[in-house]
This record gives structure tokens, C-alpha cells and sequence, in this order.
């Protein structure tokens, strides 16, 4: 079963959904369509790139009352930085005004991720990747 983003509005959601799905031996997927662009892609799965040394992603992240904080639109940018920069995130920090939020991962071998979450101006989505082998522009949509 596919359930759009965010899988639920809370972790106790989540859970019971999972373990309701478990129970019934059905397979959930859940999952922002942003992770699928192409540059994206050709990153995390044809090593456009080389080994990747760090992201910078960002997307809006407008709040929504009953999803908290990155949950409802910020987790497009979010996902399409863990999808290049793949898993080992260990610290996160993060840096939050009305307009902006400024997340810092730091994976454990030592690489930065960065995603700004924007709920002012003009909304887009994308970012950057640095490679070893150059820098690639994860688009805009």
C-alpha cells in the first residue's frame, strides 16, 4: 500500500499503522515523489557524481496545525537530501525563525547535509550535490 506524504501526522500514527499493516501481512511504502528526479537518481543510483561529499536541499515548509514542524511540506527537501546522501545521519541541528528553518546534518563518516525550509516567497523545490567527481544540480520543479 502506498500512503503519500507525510505517513501520518504523528509517531504513535505511524506506529499503529505499520503494526496494523504487519498484522495483515500488507507491504506499505510511503514516500515524497521528489526522491525520483532525475539528477536525484543519477546520484543515489548510477554514481553521476562519485561518492558524494555533501547536499544542500530545500524546499518549502509551510506548517500545517495538525502535522508538526517538517511533516507536511518540508519533508520533500528533506527526503531528496537523505536520498543522495544516503543513511548515517547521527546529529542534527537545527535553526528555526517564522520564515525559515536551516537543518545541518552530520553524517557519521563526517559529511554535511544542509535542507532550508522556506515559508516565504517564491516555493521550489531542489538543491545541490558535491561528488567527488563534480557537482550536480538536483533541479527545480
Amino acid at each position: 500500500m502506498f500512503i503519500d506524504k507525510p505517513v501520518a501526522a504523528s509517531l504513535t500514527d505511524v506506529v499503529a499503522i505499520y503494526k496494523e499493516a504487519s498484522a495483515k501481512n500488507v507491504p506499505v511504502f510511503s514516500s515524497s515523489s521528489l526522491r525520483y528526479m532525475k539528477n536525484v537518481q543519477a546520484v543515489r543510483n548510477e554514481n553521476k557524481i562519485g561518492r558524494v561529499l555533501g547536499a544542500d536541499t530545500f524546499s518549502p515548509a509551510t506548517l500545517e496545525p495538525h502535522h508538526p514542524d517538517l511533516f507536511w511540506y518540508g519533508i520533500h527537501g528533506v527526503e531528496v537530501l537523505f536520498a543522495v546522501m544516503g543513511t548515517g545521519c547521527e546529529t542534527v541541528t537545527r535553526f528555526y525563525t517564522e520564515e525559515t528553518d536551516v537543518v545541518v546534518g552530520k553524517w557519521k563518516d563526517g559529511r554535511l547535509g544542509t535542507f532550508r525550509g522556506t515559508r516565504s516567497g517564491k516555493h521550489d523545490y531542489g538543491g545541490t550535490a558535491y561528488g567527488t567527481e563534480g557537482d550536480i544540480s538536483l533541479g527545480t520543479l
